[in-house]
């Protein structure tokens, strides 16, 4: 069962945001809406994506070739799995988001206006999203990699296709003929890549969605930090995050030695 939290409500969040703003606090505000706007934007892409594996199921199941529809069928689960878990963890984030922004405002409310100074603990909110993250750039993998099985597929379905013809001719006495390369717009399996390709392109935005959001979280940390005298921009502090993100995936993509 889910477990229900206290959020605050939409005319209070913006009381609170208004707060900050009045208190010389515009970036903070802006980090938090911010924050929300990519959290509220990736759950409706969870959403959508999960509709176009539905669809997918539904045009799976009505295949007469049980090799293909098994086969098919295994992907098709394995991807709603893969976004139902990131659904789950969107939806921990967003818990999470918004239980520190209550925090803040009832802290704000007994401590008045020094409770500004740290807004939320965007660490673990940062930490959560560098999960998220982390969980599409492996789904979007997977995605490549059931769409490069079900080109393999298509052109094994094609490749039969032409070699019956062949024999076909064979037996009627006409010359056998050279296997044309394959059509990817017709074919069978259109529908299950272009689904699978529309999921992928989903998925990779997401990827961005939750690194702008870590970017504004990291950007949150740093205004807060006392330590830091001037914070980089949320533009630098995506960059960063993004260098390190390519490094991360060019090391697991190694081969071991």
């Amino acid at each position: 069962m889910e477990t229900s939290i206290a959020v605050p409500q939409a005319g209070q969040l913006e009381l609170f945001l208004n707060r900050l703003e009045q208190s010389s606090r515009e970036n903070q505000a802006e980090d938090i809406r911010q924050i929300l706007d990519c959290v509220k934007a990736m759950r409706t892409d969870v959403a959508d994506a999960l509709e176009e594996v539905a669809y997918l199921r539904e045009y799976i199941q009505s295949m007469e070739n049980v090799s293909l529809k098994t086969r098919l069928g295994t992907m098709q689960e394995e991807i709603r799995r893969s976004l139902s878990e990131t659904g789950d963890q969107m939806r921990e984030v967003e818990k999470q988001v918004m239980g520190e922004i209550r925090n803040s405002m009832n802290a704000l409310k007994i401590k008045e206006i020094q409770a500004l100074d740290r807004i939320l603990d965007a660490a673990h909110i940062s930490q959560g999203l560098g999960r998220v993250e982390s969980m599409l750039t492996q789904a979007e993998a997977g995605m490549e990699r059931k769409i490069a099985a079900v080109d393999c597929m298509a052109g094994e379905i094609h490749a039969i296709k032409g070699h019956v013809k062949n024999i076909g001719r064979t037996m009627s006495g006409r010359p056998v003929e050279e296997i044309a390369d394959r059509d990817i717009t017709k074919g069978i399996l259109v529908k299950i890549r272009s689904g699978m390709e529309y999921c992928r392109k989903i998925l990779a935005g997401m990827g961005q969605k939750a690194l702008m959001a870590r970017a504004h979280a990291e950007h949150l940390n740093q205004l807060a930090d006392p330590k830091i005298e001037q914070a980089l921009s949320v533009q630098e502090i995506a960059g960063e995050l993004r260098a390190a993100s390519a490094m991360e995936v060019s090391r697991k993509s190694e081969p071991a030695r």
